[in-house]
C-alpha cells in the first residue's frame, strides 16, 4: 500500500479518536456527573469488571452474597473495564472519562478500518476489470499475430490504478461521523464498541488477497474468535465465514481454468505450506476448501480454548 495511503490512514483515525475525545468529555464535571449506582456503570460488564479488579474473579456479587462464578457476559470486554478499574479506581469519574476516550480510540480502529475496505472494494473491482481486458487484450493480440505473422512481444497488461478508492473510504468515514448511535452511545461502558473493531477487521480479512490461503484461514478464524470473546452475538459470522471461504477457493479455481496465463500466478498465490519443495506450478499441491476451513477453525480453538476453561472463574487481578 503506497505510503500516502498509510499516511491518510494514520490522520482518519487520530482525528476521529481526538473528535470523539474531545466532544465526548467536554463539559464533564465531577460534581455534575455523579455516577448514580455501581450497576448503572456498564450493567453486568461493569459489575463484572468491578468484581475482577476488587480480587473477586470472574464473578457475581450483590450485597452481602459470597461471590458467584458467572457466565453472564462475554469476556473480552469485561478485563479491559477491569484494567481501567485498576488504574482509575473502581466505578469512579475518572475510570468514567477513560472509558469514554477508551471508546473513542475504538471509533478511530474504525474509521480507519472503514476507510481501507473503501480501498479494498474499489481494488477487487479494478483487479477483476483488469484481468477481464488483459485476457481480451491478449486473445486479440494473437489474432492479430496470426493473421499478419508478426511475433514481436506482447507488453504485459499493468493493473489499473483503483478509481475512486480513496473517495470510497472517506465517504465510509463521513457517514459514520455523522450516524447518532456512533455519539449516542460514546458514554456507554459496553462491548459495542470493541465488537465493531473486531468485525471489521474479520471481514477486511475476508476480503483481503493473501498469498497463503492459511494465513488468510488462520487470520479470519483468529478475528472471529476475538469477535465472539467480545460478544457471543459474533457466532452468527461463523456461516458467512464458511461461506466466504468456500466462494473464494471455487473463484480462484474458475478464474485459472479460463485465463490461461494466470495459472502459474494462482499457483503462487494459492500454495501454502502443503506442497512446498515441488519444481512445477501444475504438480504443487494445494491446499483446498475443507484445509482452510480447518485452519479457520484451529485458530478460532487457539483463540477461546483458554476461556473456556472453569480457570476464568477464578481470574484475579493482584
Amino acid at each position: 500500500m503506497p505510503g500516502r495511503r498509510l499516511w491518510i490512514i494514520g490522520v482518519v483515525g487520530l482525528a476521529t479518536v481526538l473528535l470523539r475525545g474531545w466532544i465526548g468529555t467536554r463539559g464533564l464535571d465531577r460534581d455534575t456527573c455523579a455516577i448514580k449506582s455501581e450497576f448503572d456503570f456498564g450493567f453486568e460488564q461493569g459489575h463484572i469488571a468491578g468484581n475482577l479488579a476488587r480480587g473477586n474473579g470472574y464473578s457475581v456479587k450483590f450485597g452481602a452474597s459470597p461471590a458467584m462464578p458467572t457466565a453472564w457476559a462475554s469476556p473480552l470486554y469485561p478485563l479491559l473495564l477491569a484494567g481501567i478499574f485498576r488504574l482509575w479506581g473502581a466505578f469512579t469519574f475518572e475510570s468514567a472519562l477513560a472509558v469514554i476516550w477508551l471508546n473513542a480510540i475504538f471509533h478511530g480502529l474504525i474509521a480507519s478500518l472503514l476507510y481501507v475496505m473503501g480501498l479494498q472494494l474499489s481494488e477487487g473491482q479494478s483487479g477483476r476489470r483488469s484481468i477481464s481486458d488483459d485476457a481480451t487484450k491478449r486473445r486479440s493480440d494473437e489474432d492479430v499475430e496470426i493473421r499478419c505473422g508478426s511475433s514481436s512481444p506482447r507488453e504485459p497488461g499493468h493493473a489499473m490504478v483503483p478509481p475512486g478508492g480513496n473517495r470510497i473510504g472517506l465517504c465510509a468515514v463521513a457517514l459514520f461521523l455523522v450516524m447518532p448511535a456512533g455519539w449516542q452511545f460514546l458514554h456507554w461502558a459496553w462491548c459495542i464498541h470493541l465488537l465493531a473493531v473486531l468485525i471489521l477487521a474479520h471481514l477486511l480479512v475476508l476480503m483481503g488477497q493473501f498469498r497463503s490461503p492459511v494465513l488468510q484461514a488462520g487470520l479470519a478464524g483468529g478475528t472471529l474468535a476475538l469477535a465472539m470473546l467480545a460478544d457471543g452475538a459474533a457466532v452468527t459470522l461463523m456461516p458467512i465465514t464458511a461461506v466466504c471461504l468456500m466462494l473464494r477457493t471455487r473463484s480462484r479455481a474458475r478464474l485459472a481454468s479460463h485465463v490461461e496465463w494466470a495459472e502459474p500466478l494462482l499457483a503462487a498465490v494459492s500454495s501454502g505450506p502443503i506442497g512446498r519443495g515441488t519444481d512445477s506450478c501444475a504438480g504443487r499441491a494445494r491446499p483446498g476448501t475443507v484445509s482452510r476451513l480447518a485452519w479457520c477453525a484451529l485458530a478460532w480453538l487457539a483463540v477461546m480454548s483458554p476461556f473456556q476453561h472453569s480457570g476464568i472463574r477464578s481470574l484475579e487481578f493482584t
